[in-house]
């Protein structure tokens, strides 16, 4: 049987927070990646649809079925276990979080500022109208050379 890899997915339903599944089939290996469709594509995997000669990747290929390169060291796309597809989902959310945090702060500071200002009485600093007092607080998330 070909290899399986699992992509673990956040969705908001009617139920709740569902954590969906994707499922990848390896139809082709090469010494570093796999070439991989999803579950719901194996049908179009099928010695009928092969012309002569032809091997499933070609066949796919021609067909244009979207397939996913998935590198066999260190890959983000999926992952060979459902457990670690699960931990890479909880660690992208992690992420997330961290950049919506950030985003945040940064809505804050110019809500409170420019609340009863008007466009044209924020400075100018340089070429772009500037917030005062944001200077600390982006060089808190942004590294500039």
């Amino acid at each position: 049987m070909s290899k399986l890899f699992y992509k673990c997915q956040l969705m908001p339903c009617e139920e709740g927070l569902s954590i969906y599944v994707k499922k990848f089939i390896s139809i082709h290996e090469t010494p570093c990646f796999h070439f991989c469709i999803q579950e719901h594509n194996k049908g179009f995997v099928s010695k009928p649809l092969l012309k002569e000669g032809e091997n499933n990747y070609q066949s796919l290929k021609r067909r244009k079925i979207k397939m996913h390169k998935i590198s066999k060291e260190g890959s983000r796309i999926a992952f060979d276990s459902e457990q670690k597809a699960y931990e890479n989902l909880l660690f992208l959310k992690r992420r997330q979080l961290r950049h919506l945090n950030r985003d945040i702060e940064f809505i804050n500071t110019l809500i409170t500022y420019g609340s009863d200002k008007q466009f044209k009485d924020i400075p100018i600093v340089g070429s772009f109208r500037t917030v005062p007092d944001s200077h600390e607080l982006v060089h808190e998330h942004y590294v500039f050379n």
